[in-house]
């Protein structure tokens, strides 16, 4: 056990141990893993290491990541609040979840869009998350004829479905499908996105398909 102790004790790897904490601090999510996986080698308290690798887990949206470092953090000391808490803190994220939304974009040219609605998403087991949303959409810009300003407006309605499935230990594939109506009598559309969010040595990879 003394040989343990004095282990985590070393200044060198302290201080790893600590840049990590500070660069995940600072939302540079990805080298701040790089730095846990050298602490860990390195051999710092490990209680320590996996409350602050699952709270980095949960920053980047790794939910089955955050989940297991959380639970092994408990498990290194059952009594901690602190541990507890993330614990907790991470199971929420998996509860179900219902939610209304507003979002109103406006540019310069007076153009708005804006798209009001709820969106709902469920976790069925710890690795695939689904999602779905429904809501009004409406398109506003200025326009002119015969010399007469006004405001052409377009309204519809959509309607998306989407999964997250955690494919690996750091990373995930993430869908979209989106079918929008409009009310002026055009034909439905259907649009999507496939995006798949991982490590290269830890520098990330991402792929978007537009259907």
């Amino acid at each position: 056990m003394l040989d343990v102790h004095l282990k985590e004790r070393v200044p060198r790897h302290q201080a790893v141990f600590e840049l990590g904490k500070a660069t995940s601090w600072h939302e540079q999510l990805d080298r701040a893993d790089m730095l846990y996986e050298r602490a860990q080698k390195l051999g710092v308290n490990p209680g320590e290491l996996a409350y602050h690798r699952g709270a980095n887990a949960l920053a980047e949206g790794d939910t089955p990541r955050a989940l297991a470092f959380a639970r092994e953090a408990v498990v290194t000391d059952p009594n901690s609040e602190k541990y507890q808490r993330l614990l907790e803190r991470v199971e929420r994220t998996t509860h179900p979840k219902l939610a209304p939304n507003y979002d109103l974009y406006w540019d310069s040219d007076n153009r708005t869009n804006s798209w009001l609605g709820a969106t709902g998403s469920v976790v069925p087991r710890d690795d695939l998350e689904l999602s779905a949303g429904l809501g009004a959409l409406s398109w506003t810009r200025d326009d002119q004829q015969s010399r007469r300003y006004f405001k052409r407006k377009l309204f519809g309605q959509e309607i998306s479905a989407g999964a997250k499935y955690y494919t690996w230990a750091d990373g995930w594939l993430e869908g979209k499908l989106a079918m929008t109506t409009l009310e002026s009598g055009y034909d439905p559309f259907v649009g999507g996105s496939l995006a798949l969010h991982g490590g290269v040595s830890h520098r990330g990879v991402a792929a978007q398909r537009h259907l």
